[in-house]
């Protein structure tokens, strides 16, 4: 016995009308900020002298951190952090163009973003772990 199913003459068009009408005015930036570690990265891009690093930096800057969080249950691992950081968390800053990563050299150049830096304002003021710009 083969099953059919019943399907809607309009139901390609519902689909698309509800797609298009979904909001896209969320400004990116600011989803970057909704990950702890992303949010300690750019906060020490944001108050380095250069524009520069390198991904070891920002490793011990993660780690730090993370053994300052009277919230953390466990030990931080500096190589766990480093696999995050090279495959998740840099990446997705690129990505929302905050940061240029190479990774080939392992370096880190800050871009630069007066929105998401507000945004960094104010997650340090609410938030006591957070490092202070």
């Amino acid at each position: 016995m083969a099953w059919t199913f019943w399907r809607h003459p309009h139901s390609d068009e519902r689909a698309d009308a509800d797609a298009a009408s979904v909001s896209t005015t969320t400004d990116p930036d600011f989803a970057v900020l909704a990950e702890w570690r992303r949010v300690c990265i750019l906060t020490h891009l944001v108050n380095m002298e250069s524009l520069e690093t390198d991904r070891s930096q920002l490793v011990e800057v993660v780690f730090e951190s993370e053994v300052q969080d009277p919230n953390q249950t466990t030990q931080p691992d500096r190589d766990a952090i480093d696999i995050d950081l090279h495959h998740h968390q840099l990446p997705r800053l690129e990505q929302a163009g905050l940061i240029t990563y190479d990774w080939r050299h392992g370096t880190v150049q800050y871009d630069g973003s007066p929105v998401i830096e507000k945004g960094l304002e104010c997650i340090s003021a609410d938030s006591p772990g957070v490092p202070q710009l």
